[in-house]
């Protein structure tokens, strides 16, 4: 969820043919009626989407849904998958991007690809950090190496290795792991929760075929407009473009009640657009803006750690 932390009710009656699917349909509607305090604030829209659900729900006995459970994990072979573990939840994913190898792809503004490697989801907050699609944008994704090469005559998109060639998702003991290939290089995201409101979040490359920095890093959704950086300096989330460094906020901020430590070489930038396939600039409106946390990554120093963590 790019937008928020409310699920939708589209198409909930699919989920109706099992009992664990049906209490998954139920789940999602409690957590999106919680949200609307008021009759107005359902669209008609919405109203014509439960009345589908209505008209195809199948009846039956209602189970837990599976991601109710503490320890619930799925996944698949694209590769990719979610995991819980107590409050937390995380997505990982190294499905292999479509737009670079695709002319059809890249000239479709419908046409995305995952270029976060992970999300992260905690039961008192919902959302914080997303893994959302993206499109042709190099400053929105995990990883990223831009050529150094200013006289290259090439477009910028030729000049930057941002989009997953493939990779592995999975556990690792305590850890999990989403390992991603480039075509320069190899990154690795390892998450490991450290108690019920602190979560640990390791970034690593293998350069292997680039000598270039490869930018790493993430995105989050703020639920309030006031940084606060654990040195006591504070930055405002406006209109205008702010960018602050670790060594200046103090090793850290704090966002609503979100809490993100970092090295003093990382950096927060605010707002980023990302790419809106509906839009005929392609770019969102500040409403949804992202901040970025990111550290730039080279031969000497290739991992960097960050805590996110959740205020009492």
């Amino acid at each position: 969820m790019r937008y928020d932390a409310t699920p939708r009710i589209l198409g909930l009656f699919g989920f109706s043919h099992s009992p664990e699917g049906r209490g998954t349909a139920l789940a999602h509607f409690k957590g999106w009626l919680g949200a609307r305090k008021n009759v107005e604030d359902v669209a008609p829209e919405a109203l014509a989407r439960m009345c589908e659900n209505f008209l195809y729900w199948k009846s039956g006995e209602t189970a837990p849904a599976p991601f109710e459970r503490y320890d619930h994990r799925a996944v698949t072979t694209l590769p990719a998958g979610i995991f819980r573990r107590g409050a937390w939840c995380v997505g990982l994913s190294a499905m292999k991007a479509t737009n670079p190898e695709d002319p059809v792809y890249r000239e479709n503004p419908f046409a995305l690809d995952r270029q976060k490697l992970f999300s992260v989801w905690h039961e008192k907050t919902g959302m914080i950090l997303d893994g959302s699609h993206s499109k042709n944008q190099p400053e929105n994704s995990t990883f990223c190496a831009e050529s150094t090469d200013k006289n290259s005559a090439a477009p910028a998109a030729m000049t930057a290795d941002y989009y997953p060639s493939g990779g592995a998702a999975g556990e690792d003991d305590a850890d999990w792991v989403v390992q991603a290939t480039y075509k320069t290089f190899f990154g690795t995201v390892r998450i490991r929760p450290i108690t019920e409101n602190a979560l640990q979040i390791d970034l690593s490359v293998d350069h292997a075929a680039c000598n270039c920095p490869i930018r790493a890093g993430f995105t989050l959704k703020p639920r309030e407009s006031l940084l606060s950086g654990l040195s006591g300096k504070t930055v405002k989330l406006e209109e205008s473009s702010v960018e602050a460094t670790g060594k200046e906020l103090g090793g850290g901020f704090q966002i609503g009640s979100v809490i993100v430590k970092g090295p003093e070489e990382m950096r927060v930038a605010w707002p980023l657009s990302h790419f809106n396939s509906y839009a005929a600039d392609h770019k969102a409106g500040l409403g949804a803006a992202l901040l970025r946390v990111y550290v730039d990554l080279t031969t000497k120093q290739n991992r960097v750690t960050f805590v996110v963590g959740i205020a009492k």
